[in-house]
């Protein structure tokens, strides 16, 4: 009788739970680079965005939030459409490109693009917060002479942005006007 009853309520507890449909989402807005950069000329500093690093508690397919300050939540339904990391990459490649139409600036490092001739590395330390409540930012960047290795200038960021709303997209909002910020404060 026993077995019976929690065979019945795994099942229902596995049907309720198939029955969620997943999100999966992106940093990035869709919309393509508009910019043209002859990446042929001599004169043309190339910016290589990266190695970013973010917390492992961070870095995986599942959105994380918190409930409090040591209770984190691994939203199963609600996922990254493509490794986080990557994602920060592209988005601040594309918003410091934005920002520097002469140069050229690209995720770092590749196999398929020249040594840049300097490089923005970066470390968050925190990105994430609680749905309908604050998001919080925590990053050190650094930017790098590549020939010398001579850190020009070295930063630290904290910034906070509060959720529009109770939604994962409103969270993701949020965490997108971070990153912005992020660029802005580390521009060189």
């Amino acid at each position: 009788m026993k077995n019976r009853l929690l065979v019945t309520i795994s099942a229902l507890l596995l049907s309720a739970c198939a029955g969620q449909p997943m999100h999966y989402y992106s940093l990035q807005d869709g919309s393509p680079q508009n910019h043209v950069i002859d990446t042929t000329a001599d004169t043309v500093q190339r910016i290589g965005i990266g190695p970013i690093t973010l917390p492992k508690l961070l870095n995986r397919p599942q959105i994380v939030t918190r409930l409090s300050q040591s209770e984190v939540v691994f939203a199963e339904q609600h996922q990254w459409g493509g490794r986080l990391q990557e994602e920060v990459t592209q988005y601040l490649s594309t918003q410091l490109q934005n920002d520097h139409p002469q140069q050229w600036v690209y995720a770092y490092p590749s196999d398929a693009r020249p040594l840049p001739t300097y490089q923005w590395a970066l470390d968050i330390q925190q990105l994430d917060g609680s749905l309908g409540g604050t998001v919080q930012l925590q990053a050190t960047c650094r930017f790098i002479e590549k020939s010398s290795q001579k850190t020009r200038f070295e930063r630290q960021v904290t910034e906070t942005e509060k959720t529009t709303d109770n939604s994962m997209p409103a969270y993701i909002d949020a965490q997108r006007k971070l990153l912005s910020k992020l660029a802005q404060a580390c521009r060189w």
